[in-house]
């Protein structure tokens, strides 16, 4: 996917949420160490930059300050000088406040790999571009942003149609930029190949994981609530836990639960937290033997 890097190459990373909320608290921050402890990259300076405003960053600074210093001082035990920069928000003044920066850290002439997970660090790419011509642009795409600020956000409708207008013009004048693109399923390369006509070679697909020593087992907890939903020995239970936005076609999932439903051996679950749309699909598909389980979020 990328190639020419060295020690004295640059690797930058654009997360995709607020610091605590995204960045910190999910796979992200997993994903660096690893690429640090791992050498995959072989660059001795890495960048991490992160969304938080200046009034998120005051309620909450002695976190950052703390997670921050946690990760550089990880970063140090592998050789790696690891810098944080925070992003103050989604705006040109933010994008120029960024590329000023490295104006300044960097000479011009190093290798960079600018990675980002959100079509805003596209913005930044695209920007920075101009100034490192070595620069190499991925996009590690998540989701389907754009369709997601539309249907999922819970902002009011005006703001999110503006929001998902701005978002399909980037998607579509600026992505196509990116060296390479790595997506978590072929449904999702077929979209992106549909809207900006982006060449299948430089399409990558990495599907999204779980880290086996951070993910919660308790055997005592398990039995528990399969007594609780009555479960025989053996029996295998299926269960789907997620959205109800129409982007993510869940009507298929429930169209699927009603053929197994009713299978020997098979248990189902629903959980939700949007009462609503998963009690309308509940009832518009007739399922009878599902379990579903519904709160606000």
């Amino acid at each position: 996917m990328i190639s020419n890097v060295n020690e004295n190459s640059v690797f930058i990373f654009i997360g995709g949420s607020r610091i605590l909320n995204g960045l910190y608290q999910s796979a992200n921050i997993n994903f660096l160490k690893k690429l640090i402890s791992s050498r995959a990259i072989n660059c001795k300076k890495f960048y991490m930059l992160g969304f938080a405003t200046d009034a998120y960053y005051e309620e909450n600074k002695n976190d950052i300050d703390s997670v921050n210093f946690e990760i550089i001082e990880f970063a140090k035990k592998y050789g790696t000088e690891l810098k944080y920069k925070r992003i103050s928000g989604r705006s040109l003044n933010s994008i120029n406040r960024v590329t000023d920066y490295f104006k300044k850290e960097l000479s011009g002439n190093e290798k960079i790999i600018l990675w980002h997970h959100n079509l805003f660090g596209a913005l930044i790419g695209n920007k920075l571009g101009r100034y490192f011509p070595n620069l190499y642009l991925h996009a590690d795409l998540k989701g389907v942003a754009p369709e997601e600020e539309l249907f999922y956000s819970d902002e009011i409708f005006p703001k999110r149609l503006c929001k998902y207008i701005t978002l399909k013009y980037i998607e579509k004048i600026f992505l196509p930029k990116a060296n390479s693109i790595s997506l978590v399923s072929h449904r999702f390369a077929e979209r992106i190949q549909k809207i900006i006509s982006y060449p299948n070679k430089n399409i990558f697909l990495l599907p999204s994981v779980f880290y086996e020593d951070q993910f919660y087992s308790d055997n005592e907890l398990r039995e528990k609530y399969r007594e609780k939903l009555k479960m025989r020995d053996g029996e295998l239970l299926i269960l789907y836990s997620g959205g109800m936005q129409k982007y993510q076609t869940t009507e298929n999932i429930f169209k699927f639960f009603k053929k197994i439903e009713k299978e020997d051996g098979i248990r189902t679950l629903i959980l939700s937290v949007h009462p609503e749309e998963s009690k309308k699909l509940y009832d518009q598909y007739k399922l009878e033997k599902t379990k579903l389980i519904c709160a606000r979020g």
